[in-house]
């Protein structure tokens, strides 16, 4: 019956959540063509804007293009070309009069020009109008004509007006605004520049600074729909000083008549900004953003350069689509109010047979993952429990086999590895020990009969001297190893045992600067019945292990205790801990991790022989904190017992 009711609670489950799902889909249905909606008004608003501008910014062109036609100027044209004459031209100072006034007065009804500057073919500025007053020429130049600026020194300059083409505004920005004459903290427009012509040949420019005041009331006449925030942002990659420069910001109450103000940058002014995905420029939008959705159209203010302005409109995420997760806020809580009483039924059921089926199969799980130390907790129907019981007798069945098998594949790796060193060893005494002893003779023997003063062929057979007695050290050892002598049993006393065993290794650590820590948790009380010269043997070697492994100032603690009858010995380093890949031939003849000639590979395996030979255990496992922990237990016994 339990099975039956929770199928019928999952099928009237299944029967109630496509309902919210069809409403969640329909609200979302319903927010996008929403967001279309949006994206179609704000482009539209966005281009109508950008077109005003664009007409606006032609409109200045044009105009600047016409006033480099008005007969003042052309008057004063050839009066300009003979700017490197060694005389001055006759009338110059009347015709100069003439064409600042006619500035001056087209100044008047005029506002869209800042700055007008008439220039000579090398960049040199003749006639200056700041707003509707001239100003006067005070600088001395190497020519005959006055100047109204110093001049600039820039050749690159200079260059770049020789490669205007006539009839065309081309623009950039004046050397003196480069260098803060009259430029203000906050450039918004760049300085157009036109070729003047006279008798075929262009001799000189005229040069107007744009402060941006009709684009500012093109911007001021865009409808602000779903109160959009209004920017225009320059993009010029070329330049970082500008690239991403906020000229115009409705919210921020920046202009670009505003010269005095503060140059912002958008991604500091506006975090939320998308601003990686802004600088490809183009027309679209951005509406899945967390804060703020964001549209934004793009005119190239400036025939002649690649820099681009984007117009962008921010409306707020919330504002956009509030009334659309107020939909979807409906819809969860009355889905919530509905399966609540859904789930106080289904409640009893989940914890009877949801639950323990969940935390079965996550024992399971576990288990084949690796931690085969897992077992089940049965609870839940008598079925779950049943098969819970069941899991667990078949992990424990098949932990007692996994140990079993283990023992004996270490058994028998250990007996083949002493047989095989033993049959070796024989031969190696026989055949190898006797030359070396006969060449260590030798070389005595030659030694002696080299004269006082042979210094290189005296070093030279020290040198074979030390490799010959470095090839019998390794002979003693497998020596040592294959003879397996029986152990002689005796009684002794663990504590007085490692501290002969401590000062036995003592020197090598005091070389190496490794303090030597002893904690005998045992005491004197507990004995062993073993051969003490053997386990000695043992213990020097994983001592000397430990201090060649640890660093200079570290401490080699041995510590002692007694475990349900045995005496565990733990010899803790803080060296580079054990090798993961090296970790099944520690105990390998002839395998070891020192450099060549620090070691013969047999320490570890003579230690492994001694401690199974005395009955004992000898394991190597990492330690906690870093560093190897060497692991030897012996049978004990008690001295109240002898």
């Amino acid at each position: 019956m339990q099975l039956r009711t929770h199928i019928l609670l999952w099928a009237l489950l299944a029967a109630l959540l496509p309902l919210g799902v069809t409403g969640l889909v329909a609200v979302g249905h319903l927010e996008q063509a929403h967001r279309r909606e949006v994206a179609d008004q704000l482009g539209a608003n966005l281009r109508g804007a950008l077109s005003a501008v664009e007409r606006q910014l032609l409109a200045e062109r044009e105009m600047l293009l016409g006033l480099a036609q008005v007969q003042a100027l052309t008057d004063y044209l050839p009066l300009l070309a003979a700017s490197r004459d060694p005389l001055r031209p006759s009338g110059y100072e009347e015709a100069v009069t003439r064409l600042n006034r006619f500035l001056e007065a087209f100044q008047q009804p005029v506002t869209t020009f800042q700055l007008l500057r008439v220039m000579d073919r090398d960049g040199i500025t003749r006639v200056k109008v700041r707003g509707t007053r001239s100003v006067p020429a005070e600088f001395e130049g190497l020519g005959t004509l006055p100047q109204v600026e110093e001049e600039s020194n820039a050749p690159e300059f200079v260059a770049w007006l020789r490669g205007l083409v006539p009839g065309e505004v081309a623009f950039t920005i004046l050397p003196s605004t480069r260098r803060g004459l009259d430029a203000p903290r906050r450039l918004t427009m760049l300085d157009a520049v036109v070729p003047l012509q006279f008798a075929g040949e262009v001799v000189g420019y005229l040069a107007a600074t744009t402060w941006g005041l009709h684009v500012d009331r093109a911007l001021e006449r865009v409808p602000r729909l779903y109160d959009a925030d209004l920017l225009l942002v320059e993009l010029d990659s070329a330049t970082p000083r500008r690239h991403g420069l906020v000229l115009y910001d409705s919210t921020g109450g920046l202009q670009l008549t505003d010269l005095d103000a503060t140059p912002r940058m958008l991604p500091s002014t506006y975090p939320d900004a998308p601003w990686t995905m802004l600088q490809v420029g183009g027309e679209g939008h951005l509406d899945d953003l967390p804060t703020a959705a964001w549209y934004h159209a793009e005119i190239h203010p400036y025939p002649n350069r690649l820099t681009s302005w984007l117009l962008l409109a921010r409306v707020d995420r919330d504002a956009l689509l509030i009334r659309y997760q107020q939909g979807r806020q409906a819809i969860a809580v009355g889905a919530a109010l509905a399966l609540l009483a859904f789930f106080g039924l289904a409640h009893w059921g989940a914890r009877r047979v949801a639950m323990p089926v969940a935390r079965l199969e996550r024992t399971l799980a576990a288990y084949t993952e690796g931690d085969h130390a897992r077992r089940a907790e049965p609870d839940g129907p008598s079925e779950v429990q049943r098969l819970g019981v069941a899991f667990n007798r078949l992990a424990d069945r098949l932990a007692r086999a996994d140990r079993e098998r283990d023992a004996a594949q270490q058994q028998l790796l250990g007996q083949a590895r002493l047989a095989s060193i033993g049959q070796m060893a024989a031969g190696l005494a026989h055949e190898i020990n006797n030359p070396l002893n006969n060449v260590l003779a030798y070389l005595k023997l030659v030694r002696r009969e080299l004269p006082v003063d042979a210094e290189g062929p005296r070093h030279d057979l020290d040198a074979a001297r030390e490799e010959a007695l470095r090839a019998a050290s390794i002979i003693r050892g497998v020596l040592d190893f294959a003879r397996q002598a029986p152990a002689r049993r005796e009684r002794f006393t663990v504590a007085s045992w490692l501290r002969d065993a401590i000062a036995s290794a003592a020197e090598s650590a005091r070389q190496r600067s490794v303090t030597l820590q002893l904690d005998d948790r045992g005491g004197d009380d507990v004995a062993c019945d073993a051969d003490r010269g053997q386990l000695q043997q043992v213990l020097i070697n994983l001592l000397l292990n430990a201090v060649q492994a640890s660093p200079e100032g570290a401490t080699v603690e041995v510590m002692a205790e007694v475990l349900d009858g045995w005496v565990l010995v733990k010899v803790c380093d803080r060296g580079a801990g054990l090798p993961v890949a090296d970790r099944e031939r520690l105990f390998e003849p002839f395998f070891t991790t020192k450099p060549v000639g620090a070691g013969t590979g047999l320490g570890l395996a003579v230690a492994l022989g001694l401690a199974e030979q005395n009955g004992g255990r000898l394991t190597l496992v990492d330690r906690l904190g870093g560093g190897a922990e060497a692991r030897l237990e012996l049978p004990l016994v008690r001295e109240d017992v002898l």
